[in-house]
């Protein structure tokens, strides 16, 4: 593993974070000023926007060899299992972020991915993690995630 802080100039925060194959870039942009209608007096608001490369199932791989006649449409599948990780994700780190600390200020975290071999969701985690690590905001706690397989 392997990761790079501050590859990205005009970020407040940002890391590159490289596993094997798998390569992600996050960056972190704030505590910024943000607009009236979408301010939160008391805490600051978080926007998060996490970019994964559009990968095809086993399914969809073997129908662009052998066209089948009626397969349920794994896509959606796949789709909503990302939309479940992406909203674990965002929970974990708007848990660690002391919100408080910042009133009236939005927090702006994009991830990338740029190169996908397998599970990314612990380079995703990491990522985040080691560019609010970089940007200096204030955290309650450092987080971490591994990918574990079961066979």
């Amino acid at each position: 593993m392997e990761a790079i802080l501050s590859p990205l100039s005009n970020a407040d925060g940002s890391c590159e974070l490289k596993s094997k194959l798998s390569l992600v870039l996050c960056g972190v942009m704030g505590p910024g000023d943000i607009s009236s209608s979408k301010r939160l007096f008391d805490k600051a608001n978080i926007f998060f926007s996490i970019n994964r490369i559009p990968q095809k199932s086993k399914e969809e791989l073997a129908s662009t060899v052998r066209p089948s006649v009626s397969k349920p449409n794994s896509s959606s599948l796949s789709s909503s299992f990302a939309h479940t990780s992406d909203r674990f994700i965002s929970s974990i780190v708007k848990a660690s972020i002391d919100e408080f600390a910042y009133p009236r200020t939005c927090i702006q975290i994009c991830t990338q991915e740029l190169k996908a071999d397998g599970p990314t969701d612990a380079l995703h985690l990491n990522s985040i993690c080691l560019a609010l690590l970089d940007s200096g905001i204030r955290m309650h706690y450092i987080f971490a995630s591994v990918t574990i397989g079961i066979r």
